[in-house]
């Protein structure tokens, strides 16, 4: 029995089959978890065009792969070694309008070398990424000054300027941030 592909309608559906899987892989899969934080604290921003997401079962029905997108935006796709399930995403995906596909490099390669076998369509590479994961913390020879706190509502001008340039620097193309306080609050 081949892959099988999930349509979701909503974040919580996808984040109930998907979650699992994508924790395993929490690192990787990070930019997922933090679209779908986004859609669930802030879902006027994605009232214009519903988000779209899936999930790749294989033959025993275990997730091996899931994707999302919020058009405009290019396609996410999560950390998988299952390249079966990376051509029965390209299946189902053939007939929509992708401006661009993140993902890990070796199933980004396969998906747009299926891709353009599928559509026609050409593929490149236009920006190289990493992703680092902490597996331990070592202490500096000579702490910082300072302690740790909770940000208090004294705190909120500062939080909402850190918003704004956070999302002015990480993501230039984006429309600014429609409601940065509600990031504060």
């Amino acid at each position: 029995m081949p892959h099988s592909v999930q349509r979701h309608t909503s974040v919580h559906e996808f984040l109930a089959v998907a979650g699992a899987f994508l924790v395993e892989r929490e690192a990787e899969n990070n930019l997922l978890f933090g679209i779908s934080s986004a859609i669930l604290i802030t879902p006027e921003v994605f009232a214009e065009d519903t988000p779209r997401f899936a999930t790749v079962a294989d033959d025993g029905g275990r997730i091996v792969a899931a994707t999302l997108r919020t058009p405009p935006h290019n396609q996410v796709l999560s950390w998988t070694d299952d390249m079966d399930a990376v051509d029965a995403l390209v299946d189902v995906l053939r007939d929509e309008q992708l401006p661009g596909l993140l993902g890990p490099t070796a199933a980004a390669a396969r998906f747009a070398s299926k891709w353009t076998d599928a559509t026609g369509q050409n593929a490149r590479v236009e920006v190289a990424e990493r992703i680092f994961r902490l597996s331990s913390v070592i202490a500096p020879d000579q702490p910082a000054s300072g302690t740790w706190r909770l940000a208090e509502p004294r705190d909120r001008d500062l939080i909402v300027r850190w918003a704004i340039d956070f999302s002015a620097e990480a993501l230039p193309e984006a429309p600014p941030i429609p409601d940065p306080a509600t990031t504060a609050d």
